[in-house]
């Protein structure tokens, strides 16, 4: 009877492969947990990196666009109305008001004319929500704005559409903000 005894390259082959199925598993279970996916999942979460948000729904008049600048956006053909999220965090940001960060959203603007500037409370933050009348490219619009930081995080929404349709449209934006909520930033 000849005795069976492994080679050291067996040995090392037999290990790797053990190690290799250990490594495929352990990243298939971190993407079933949603460590890697990136954008709207079904729970209305927004995922980017270690950033994870929650925005309030929008009903089925509002179909998800994709829009260069920002994390979401929404149009509602029916309005002609687009409602827009974003998120930039950075650890080297400057302490800047709110004020001046919705001062920089609305660059663009033109003939603006203010309606309602106050600060309102999300996700137990301090956030500053805008409602403007202004031409933007020479189109009259009317629009809704709020800026609120949190952590190192900068959010922005904007809904922006013709003044005739503005109040159309405006539960769905306020439902977007008021269900907003940082999970991890």
């Amino acid at each position: 009877m000849v005795s069976y005894r492994p080679t050291l390259l067996f040995t090392l082959k037999r290990t790797l492969r053990r190690v290799s199925i250990a490594c495929l598993m352990l990243s298939m279970m971190w993407g079933l947990l949603g460590c890697t996916r990136k954008g709207l999942d079904g729970n209305w979460v927004y995922h980017k990196g270690p950033l994870e948000y929650k925005i309030g729904q929008v009903n089925r008049d509002w179909r998800k666009v994709k829009f260069t600048q920002n994390d979401i956006a929404f149009y509602n053909s029916q309005y002609k109305a687009i409602v827009q999220i974003n998120a930039t965090c950075r650890k080297d940001y400057e302490d800047t008001t709110l004020k001046n960060l919705t001062d920089h959203l609305i660059y663009g603007f033109r003939d603006r004319k203010f309606i309602i500037q106050e600060k309102r409370k999300i996700d137990r933050r301090d956030a500053l929500y805008t409602e403007l009348k202004a031409t933007l490219d020479g189109v009259s619009v009317q629009a809704a704005l709020l800026v609120i930081k949190k952590n190192e995080c900068i959010f922005d929404f904007a809904y922006i559409t013709r003044p005739w349709n503005f109040k159309r449209g405006i539960n769905t934006f306020h439902r977007v903000i008021y269900g907003f909520q940082v999970f991890r930033s």
